[in-house]
């Protein structure tokens, strides 16, 4: 497995196995996961199931990855929105409900992340890149966390290269900040169900079962991925998932 950590001044390259990966990453921060409000009328944010919503989804040029991811989709646990993101990214590449949000939490996770931590406060997308490696079997995954005024092009490149056709070369699960897009909350994953649209929207596919897919800006999702852990004070950024 290959893996490859880019975030502002640091660069880490590792060739390892899956076990070992989770004593190679940086330390971990505190991001705390509670429930947003529901979608507004901000017309960043489009509400799948609204008029709009529905003339963007038809006029995509492929429904395939949304309809994969949804076909593995199970509603997030009590503050697992992160591991609901990786259960289901990684069955959707493996194509079979190999994972459950209980049964990812194998001794080589809980050896530096447990399952009532992540009730308690959530997860980072450290946490969450090192959850991947310890159990994956995916051979290769990138995760990169940019500065912000690298981001919006590396971001368009990676939606391109992974939603651009009607196969399953791999998924993006993203870190973004809820404040800037709904005015409160705080960190929140979920994956990326589409292409950038004529428009400039894209469509994130939700893991929570009170909240819709939706499709929002491109502009101001970047901006959400940007913005600061309030403890590492480095942008939130995406891992990419890559199939074999």
């Amino acid at each position: 497995m290959n893996i490859s950590l880019v975030a502002p001044f640091i660069i880490l390259l590792a060739v390892s196995t899956a076990s070992a990966l989770p004593f190679m990453m940086t330390k971990s921060t505190v991001t705390v996961e509670t429930e947003s409000p529901g979608l507004d009328t901000s017309p960043d944010i489009i509400d799948l199931n609204s008029t709009v919503g529905q003339t963007f989804f038809k006029q995509l040029k492929s429904h395939y990855h949304y309809n994969h991811i949804h076909k593995f989709y199970r509603p997030q646990l009590k503050n697992h929105c992160g591991i609901a993101t990786a259960v289901i990214g990684m069955n959707t590449l493996l194509n079979a409900d190999v994972w459950t949000q209980k049964s990812i939490f194998t001794q080589d996770v809980t050896r530096f992340l447990n399952e009532s931590t992540v009730y308690k406060q959530g997860m980072t997308l450290d946490n969450l890149f090192k959850v991947i490696a310890a159990v994956s079997d995916i051979p290769q995954m990138e995760r990169m966390v940019f500065q912000p005024k690298k981001m919006m092009d590396v971001f368009q490149r990676d939606v391109k290269r992974f939603y651009s056709n009607s196969f399953m070369s791999g998924l993006m699960a993203i870190n973004l900040n809820r404040k800037t897009l709904w005015g409160a909350g705080g960190g929140h994953f979920l994956l990326v169900a589409s292409e950038i649209n004529e428009h400039g929207y894209i469509l994130l596919h939700e893991v929570s079962a009170t909240r819709p897919s939706f499709f929002v800006k491109v502009e101001s999702l970047v901006y959400s991925m940007s913005t600061p852990d309030s403890v590492s004070l480095l942008p939130r950024g995406w891992i990419s998932l890559l199939n074999a």
